[in-house]
């Protein structure tokens, strides 16, 4: 069932409940006046019936009946009895009332004593004089009184079906009106295909932004997201692809070169160590590019341990000082904290230490081959591992996508590089809740701060 079908049942159930609960008490509450009023008829007819006793002396049935014939305010087959001292000296009406011992009893002892009888409804009350005790039976039928009642039944019955039509048709236009906006966004949503990502979610302007809107937004959120991880995968397939093509094809070309003909053995082992660089450079390229495919498929499945980043970052600049032997890379503690113990953290040591070392590796590449620094920040919230150089920089307008993967700076052309390490160790800072930033001016060098977590 549609969600608007439901909504307007269920809006259509909740209002005739309501409306059902209303009208049944309405029903209950004038019959409960119909019933008192009725009755204080019946005991006005009886005390004026006393009132008659007492100012004549000797009470004439006739008479009675003659001042009921003339009385327009008679009860409907009203029927009158009267006992003087427990017997009966008159009784009129279309049929007889017959009135038990022990219903005079409970007159006598109550004074005013009501009760039914086939039908009618009957009061007696008390009353004495000279002549001794009477007691006065009125009874009657409330004929206007239940056909009132039986009419409103009958105009809250019919009220209550048509409202409870008018409901559902307002309920299912109200629904219409309510969800058209989200039958508009599954509809927008499902043209969106791979070939037009950039199409999104718009639904009509109002003054609030609802929760049709907050639903909007999230979807192109979520298009967004869908789309920079799509244009993000063909770029990365075209950059390994072109990154791939090029060590291949000139190992390719080498290796037929030595083919064409005899050659000496300085020729051929002058094309054997060319294409053993080629290898190199492929082996380390496609390392790369599974580092980056295990950092965006496995991050679930990452052991971490204490590791102590002081320490580790000390064992990167040794790998680094022998790879770089004529750049000198310097370490310090910009505050060495109190307690040893905060400089250890939960992280998975070889992911970080990779992420370290294409960080200072860079450095060491692009500084111009002049001095690296390494300085280890620690405060309440992050260890911060400072990396500076003092070589080419970063321009500008550049330096947004040089975490990108497989982007490199235009005036690092001509340094050999593939622009993998930056994004990886981008993605195993954020995998251990860190965070990469950097800041360069051109010319004068570049600096990138590590940032992770102080352990808890």
């Amino acid at each position: 069932m549609k969600i608007k079908n439901r909504l307007t049942y269920l809006f259509a159930v909740i209002v005739g409940a309501l409306l059902l609960v209303f009208s049944v008490s309405i029903y209950f509450f004038y019959a409960q006046y119909r019933e008192r009023d009725f009755t204080q008829r019946l005991k006005v007819r009886a005390l004026t019936t006393a009132q008659i006793i007492v100012e004549v002396e000797d009470v004439d049935p006739g008479l009675i009946k003659l001042l009921n014939a003339k009385d327009k305010s008679v009860l409907y087959h009203e029927h009158v009895v009267i006992f003087l001292n427990r017997k009966e000296i008159f009784n009129t009406g279309v049929e007889k009332l017959m009135i038990s011992k022990p219903v005079l009893d409970k007159i006598e002892k109550r004074n005013e004593y009501r009760f039914e009888q086939n039908e009618k409804e009957v009061i007696g009350i008390t009353y004495s004089d000279h002549n001794g005790k009477y007691i006065i039976i009125v009874s009657g039928y409330d004929k206007y009184g239940f056909d009132k009642l039986q009419n409103l039944e009958l105009i809250l019955l019919i009220g209550w079906f048509i409202f409870i039509l008018i409901v559902i048709g307002l309920g299912r236009f109200f629904a219409d009106r309510v969800l058209s906006p989200i039958s508009e966004v599954v509809s927008k949503v499902d043209n969106i295909t791979a070939s037009n990502l950039s199409a999104r979610v718009q639904i009509g302007e109002s003054v609030e932004q609802d929760e049709l809107h907050q639903l909007a937004e999230t979807f192109n959120r979520m298009l967004d997201r869908i789309q920079y991880a799509f244009e993000s995968q063909k770029s990365f397939v075209s950059n390994a692809s072109h990154e791939l093509r090029t060590p291949l094809t000139s190992l390719e070309g080498q290796l037929e070169v030595g083919l064409i003909s005899d050659r000496s053995i300085d020729e051929y082992k002058q094309i054997l160590s060319s294409s053993l660089e080629d290898l190199l450079r492929l082996n380390g390229l496609l390392n790369g590019l599974l580092d980056l495919a295990q950092t965006d498929t496995a991050t679930l499945d990452i052991n971490f341990g204490p590791v102590r980043i002081d320490e580790l970052v000390l064992t990167v600049i040794d790998e680094c000082q022998r790879k770089f032997p004529h750049i000198t890379i310097s370490f310090e503690y910009e505050n060495m904290p109190e307690e040893e113990e905060k400089l250890v953290i939960q992280a998975n040591e070889q992911w970080l230490k990779t992420a370290v070392l294409n960080v200072i590796d860079n450095a060491c590449k692009y500084s111009d081959n002049t001095k690296v620094q390494v300085l280890i920040n620690v405060t309440d919230v992050w260890i911060v591992i400072k990396v500076i150089d003092f070589g080419i920089g970063i321009p500008e307008k550049e330096i947004t996508k040089i975490l990108e993967p497989f982007y490199r700076a235009d005036n690092t052309k001509s340094i050999a590089g593939h622009g993998i390490g930056l994004s990886l160790s981008n993605k195993i800072f954020k995998i251990h809740k860190g965070n990469i930033q950097l800041f360069s001016n051109l010319g004068f060098g570049t600096r990138v701060f590590m940032a992770l977590p102080v352990a808890k």
